[in-house]
């Protein structure tokens, strides 16, 4: 008997090589000689591009740009990252989403630093690596589109005390240590025994007190 099963890919997906995994639930397969064996692999899947869409974040942008703002604009480089998704895969690995922006073509291939940062400073949990676990370097990334990656962060079992930690994306040049960008990229909540992840949602409202100044 013949079973035909849809695989869609996300939108999102990264390019590189993929191998479908194949698992019965309940089930093990078997070798021809009646002994079980692992899940099965199937034939390796290419995708060679995303589709170049923006992040669909809220208050991401929509139109393949990065946002107007001082938010977007502080590097002075026209670049930007962003994170489209958080989620727990298990109680101590987060999975995250990201899309990253350059305005010019980059001729250098830098480092990120993912991290889950302490209240006294230093980090909880930190991942550096090249986006895209090097295959997506960041000299390779398109000029005027989103760039997506998806990473994977592991975390301590426990925080310190109950409340929210920043999660904060900072990408680097390994040889002089040059920080090109840093972003607020989301927040993990410590309650109840458990992390649970939430975006970022910045606010550009002025505080309240403040009185406008015309000014040349």
């Amino acid at each position: 008997e013949t079973v035909t099963f849809a695989l869609p890919i996300p939108p999102d997906a990264p390019p590189g090589l993929y191998a479908p995994r194949l698992t019965l639930d309940g089930a093990r397969p078997l070798l021809p000689s009646g002994g079980t064996r692992g899940d099965l692999f199937l034939r390796p899947v290419r995708i060679t591009t995303a589709d170049g869409r923006p992040p669909t974040a809220a208050g991401a942008p929509t139109d393949g740009r990065p946002q107007t703002t001082a938010r977007s604009e502080a590097t002075g480089n026209g670049l930007n990252v962003q994170a489209t998704s958080l989620t727990m895969r298990d109680p101590t690995t987060l999975d995250g989403r990201f899309a990253w922006y350059t305005a010019l073509p980059l001729g250098a291939r830098y480092q990120f630093s993912w991290r889950l940062q302490a209240p006294a400073g230093g980090a909880l949990a930190q991942l550096d690596a090249q986006p895209g676990y090097g295959y997506q370097p960041s000299d390779g990334w398109p000029a005027g589109e989103w760039t997506a990656d998806w990473l994977a962060l592991r975390l301590p079992e426990a925080a310190p005390a109950e409340g929210d930690y920043p999660l904060v994306m900072r990408l680097y040049d390994v040889n002089t240590g040059q920080t090109l960008l840093t972003r607020r990229v989301g927040v993990l909540a410590w309650a109840g025994g458990e992390w649970r992840p939430r975006l970022h949602e910045p606010a550009f409202a002025l505080p309240e007190g403040l009185a406008p100044v015309d000014v040349t």
